[in-house]
């Protein structure tokens, strides 16, 4: 009874992206969600760990699909993130807002360096204050990215600039 359920809060938990109704200035729309590696490889060395233990069918029964439930539910929220395309990245006054699982709100006058990632094709972005929030490349179309790359220039009060990795990629394609 209880994997049901837990089945049931993962996908609610994310499919939560899809009601969440923000007033923005400037919003872009996600285009595919990135399937999470390390879900898979969580899955794999665990069920492998349970399996070669010695306890009974009937745990390792229970296990199996508590293990593979995020994944599962990973691949079908990708799968309605092709078909839905919801908004998750939003631009209000001088906020940044970027919904994942978690929503993150950061001032963009504090954004004070823009990293580029070319092997996970990811923006790292670094605030003042809070964490940093990396926007994947491959969710968004393009022109998108380089409209919030030019917005997000212009609001800072810091002296940044687009990354000469991303320039060089940009020029190579």
């Amino acid at each position: 009874m209880i994997i049901p359920f837990f089945y049931l809060t993962l996908f609610f938990w994310e499919y939560s992206i899809f009601d969440k109704k923000i007033d923005e200035d400037f919003k872009i729309r996600s285009h595919k969600k990135s399937f999470q590696y390390y879900d898979f490889i969580f899955a794999v060395c665990w069920t492998i760990f349970i399996f070669l233990g010695n306890s009974t069918i009937k745990y390792k029964a229970l296990f199996f699909p508590i293990l593979w439930a995020p994944l599962i539910v990973n691949l079908v929220i990708s799968y309605l993130y092709k078909k839905r395309k919801p908004y998750t990245l939003f631009i209000k006054n001088f906020e940044l807002i970027v919904i994942n699982r978690w929503t993150h709100k950061r001032n963009i006058s504090g954004l004070n360096k823009i990293l580029f990632d070319r092997i996970y094709k990811q923006f790292e972005l670094k605030f003042d204050k809070g964490h940093k929030i990396k926007i994947g490349l491959k969710e968004y179309k393009k022109e998108d990215i380089n409209k919030l790359l030019e917005i997000l220039i212009k609001t800072s009060n810091y002296s940044i600039t687009i990354p000469n990795n991303y320039k060089e990629l940009e020029n190579n394609r």
